[in-house]
């Protein structure tokens, strides 16, 4: 029995283009009739790629698949078959930190389109910041350009650990001045499971009491924190570490400006009365 293209291209579901394609990559053979000039695919044909498409079933690519069947030394299919299973095994692990990291997202997206513009007491969990790197940062030494391409070294690893990481900045100094800083932050637990290392760049907070506000604002501007100022004023409430918030969500206005909808987190202890401090929990233990 031998197949036209439109034959073969019906039994694997696939079109005739594919079919061309497979025969240009070496995959198939094709005769061509020399009585009517039509070119046929021998059954052996058909055989030999339903064997390919069973392993591309398995997970290998098409080139994978065609070593397998048509170049792979018998001795070798074991380990071939084994090194597939390990890739699929760490594909595995990475949907299912995926599925958690979206499930965190959706959680957070859901908090925090309920609670914009209201502030409360709570915890900020353990993070690390790597601020970023100026974008006109240059050197005059050979020492200065080596440290700055280490520091951008440092920032690509961050920004290639995107999902966990995302985007904050600290946006104020324990005195209360501003003094922004973008970077890249993400939860301690999340850094630990990627690999992202502690160094000489990057910050480190501790989980700690905190005053919390969800607040948006203009994308690249910073967000309107006098909801947070105002709330720890009414209570007595004095910052004792850097300001930080976390940028979750962005969306498109009706009116077409693009807006951030960010966490922000002020460590605090208690005034009392006679203008003492009472830390609140180990609040002072957690200074930034």
């Amino acid at each position: 029995m031998r197949y036209r293209i439109g034959e073969l291209a019906d039994f694997f579901g696939m079109t005739k283009e594919g079919i061309r394609y497979l025969e240009r990559e070496g995959v198939i053979t094709s005769e061509r009739d020399a009585g009517n000039g039509y070119r046929y695919f021998p059954r052996d044909e058909i055989t030999r790629l339903k064997q390919i498409k069973r392993y591309q079933g398995l997970g290998f690519s098409l080139e994978e698949a065609h070593q397998l069947v048509c170049e792979t030394r018998r001795e070798e299919i074991v380990d071939r078959l084994a090194q597939k299973q390990r890739e699929l095994e760490g594909k595995v692990r990475q949907i299912e930190r995926m599925q958690r990291l979206l499930a965190m997202q959706q959680e957070a997206a859901a908090h925090l389109i309920d609670t914009q513009e209201q502030v409360w007491l709570g915890e900020r969990p353990e993070l690390i910041f790597f601020p970023r790197v100026p974008d006109e940062a240059s050197g005059e030494t050979p020492a200065q350009r080596e440290a700055i391409a280490r520091a951008r070294a440092e920032e690509k690893e961050w920004i290639l650990a995107t999902p966990p990481c995302t985007l904050g900045a600290m946006h104020f100094t324990p005195d209360g001045t501003g003094r922004r800083m973008l970077g890249s932050i993400v939860r301690a637990e999340s850094a630990r499971e990627v690999g992202l290392r502690e160094t000489e760049r990057t910050i480190h907070l501790p989980a700690c009491p905190c005053v919390c506000a969800v607040v948006e604002g203009p994308e690249k501007q910073r967000p309107d924190l006098s909801p947070l100022f105002d709330y720890m004023r009414a209570n007595r409430l004095r910052i004792t570490g850097e300001v930080f918030g976390i940028l979750w969500l962005t969306y498109r206005t009706e009116q077409g400006n693009r807006f951030g909808i960010h966490e922000v987190y002020a460590p605090y202890e208690k005034m009392e009365e006679d203008g003492t401090m009472t830390a609140a929990s180990p609040t002072k233990a957690c200074q930034s």
